[in-house]
C-alpha cells in the first residue's frame, strides 16, 4: 500500500522529495512528473500534479491507476504545499491540517444541495479522525486544525470575504485540495490536506514565502506519517 502525496508546483513537490528516500522518477503521468520512494519506511509516491482543480484531479487519477496496475495501491492521499490563510487566527508560517474540505465555487442549492456540495457527492470531505488527532499532537511547526476550501481562482481580499461569509470556519483556500479529496473519495481512499500558509489571501507575500511554506508543509507531512505509525 502506498501513500500518495500530491503537490501542485515544483517547489512544493521538491520540498516533499527532500524527505523521501530512494526517490526514483517515473514515466510522466498525463504529462506531469512523479516519483516513487519511501518515507518513514512506507512506500510513497510524490506527484507534481499541476495548478488548478482539473490538473489535480487528472494527475491523481492517473497516479491511482498506475499504482494499482503496479500492485501498489494507494492507502492515503495527501494534499501538500502552500495555501492562502483565511480567518483571524491564521498567520503566515502556520501549517493547517484540513479537518474538512469543500469546493467553494459549487452552488447547486436550488436543488437542495448544501453550498459547496457537488451533486451526489458528500457535502464535505473529512480527514480520517486519527490523522486529525495525530496532527493536533505534533510539536515543532505551528499546526492548526480546521476547515478548508478550494476555488478556481487565486484568492484575493474580496474573494476571501465572500468565502468567509459562506464558510466562516475556513482556515485556508487553495486551487487543488477539494478536487483531490473528491478523487480520493471516488476511489475509496483516505484523504488529508496539509498546507503551509504562504500569504493571507492577498497575494502580497506568496512569492516571498512559497518556498518556506512548502518546506513547513513537507515537514508536517513527514511528521504526521511518522506519528500515524
Amino acid at each position: 500500500m502506498t501513500v500518495v502525496v500530491v503537490a501542485a508546483m515544483a517547489e512544493e513537490a521538491g520540498a516533499v522529495l527532500a524527505h523521501v528516500g530512494e526517490a526514483i522518477e517515473q514515466a510522466p503521468l498525463a504529462g506531469q512528473p512523479w516519483w516513487r520512494g519511501s518515507l518513514d519506511g512506507r512506500p510513497v509516491a510524490v506527484v507534481q500534479g499541476g495548478i488548478g482543480l482539473v490538473n489535480a484531479a487528472t494527475s491523481l487519477t492517473a497516479a491511482l491507476h498506475a499504482l494499482s496496475a503496479a500492485d501498489a495501491p494507494a492507502e492515503l492521499v495527501v494534499s501538500a504545499g502552500t495555501a492562502g490563510g483565511l480567518g483571524e487566527q491564521v498567520e503566515v508560517g502556520d501549517v493547517v491540517v484540513a479537518e474538512r474540505v469543500v469546493h467553494a465555487d459549487v452552488d447547486v442549492t436550488v436543488f437542495g444541495y448544501a453550498l459547496g456540495q457537488v451533486p451526489r457527492m458528500p457535502d464535505g470531505y473529512e480527514a480520517p479522525p486519527e490523522l486529525v488527532a495525530a496532527a493536533a499532537s505534533l510539536t515543532g511547526d505551528v499546526v492548526r486544525i480546521g476547515d478548508a476550501v478550494s476555488t478556481d481562482a487565486f484568492v484575493v481580499p474580496e474573494r476571501a470575504r465572500r468565502i468567509l461569509a459562506d464558510f466562516p470556519d475556513t482556515l485556508f483556500a487553495d486551487m487543488e485540495t477539494s478536487a483531490l479529496a473528491q478523487v480520493a473519495f471516488r476511489h475509496g481512499v483516505g484523504f488529508v490536506a496539509v498546507r503551509g500558509i504562504s500569504d493571507l489571501a492577498d497575494g502580497g507575500e506568496f512569492s516571498e514565502h512559497v518556498d518556506d511554506a512548502a518546506e513547513r508543509s513537507a515537514r508536517v507531512v513527514a511528521a504526521l506519517l511518522a506519528a500515524r505509525g
